[in-house]
Order: C-alpha cells, then sequence, then structure tokens
C-alpha cells in the first residue's frame, strides 16, 4: 500500500480512528508533530492552537473542518499545515493497517 500523494487521494483515504485512537497515534506521534510545525509557521510554540488541532482529530474531523478552524490562525500556511498532517495520519494508519503496531 502506497502513501496517497495528491490532495484527492488523501481526502479519499478512508481513516480507521478507532486504530489510531487505539494505538494513541493522536498523542504519541500526532501532538509532537502538530507541535513542531506550528511552531515553524508562528515562530513560537502555542499550546492553545496545538491542544485546539489534537481536540479536533480526536473528534474526527475531516480535512475541510480543521482547515476551517485554523484558516484564520496560520492564513497561508493553513492549507499546507492541514495536507502534511492529514499524510501523517494516513501514513500512521496505513502502518496499523500492515501490522507495524503491535
Amino acid at each position: 500500500m502506497k502513501l496517497p500523494k495528491s490532495k484527492e487521494d488523501l481526502l479519499a483515504y478512508e481513516i480507521n480512528w478507532e486504530s489510531l485512537f487505539d494505538q494513541e497515534v493522536i498523542s504519541k506521534i500526532c501532538k509532537p508533530w502538530i507541535g513542531k510545525k506550528i511552531k515553524e509557521y508562528m515562530g513560537v510554540e502555542e499550546p492553545t492552537m496545538i491542544n485546539m488541532v489534537v481536540k479536533l482529530l480526536l473528534q474526527k474531523c475531516s480535512q475541510e473542518q480543521l482547515l476551517k478552524k485554523i484558516s484564520g490562525i496560520l492564513d497561508d500556511a493553513s492549507e499546507e499545515f492541514v495536507e502534511k498532517l492529514w499524510k501523517v495520519i494516513v501514513f500512521e494508519d496505513m502502518k496499523i493497517k500492515d501490522g507495524i503496531y503491535n
């Protein structure tokens, strides 16, 4: 299974949120990644923003929902941020499906 490259393929990918939650992917993998990226984009660590994005992911938000929430904060970087985050999520989901997680 190959990681989707296009935005359309990423959108079409069926994420198994429950397995991501079981493996604590959102808190162990996504949260540190989100923190690093937000610091890159904003120049400072922004715990409120990090927690908002994590909370949305825990609510199984779509790419569109996440983009709407952060577009006023990250402005031009919003789409890039969401697309890269989705690649991380899809990659971790694929690892779970391939049995890489225990």
